[in-house]
């Protein structure tokens, strides 16, 4: 992984419970989530992890840009 870059990942074991995009009512407690984190990310997705050929669990990611760029290791 790049220095100016930190990845973030959760896993859980809801693997049927995919990350989908939803929208959020104004006073909704729920359903901008992931709409936030596609916004700032610079990268998203998901992967299912098999038990004995059946879906187990879930990890979902993201990666964030620091905004500043490489030390150049050059020097």
């Amino acid at each position: 992984m790049r220095r100016d870059r930190v990845l973030v990942a959760v896993t859980d074991d809801a693997p049927s419970a995919l990350p989908a995009r939803r929208d959020g009512q104004p006073y909704a407690e729920h359903g901008r989530g992931l709409a936030l984190v596609r916004a700032l990310a610079h990268r998203t997705g998901h992967r299912v992890h098999p038990r004995d050929g059946r879906p187990y669990e879930k990890t979902v990611w993201f990666v964030l840009k620091s905004g500043r760029p490489e030390p150049d290791e050059s020097r």
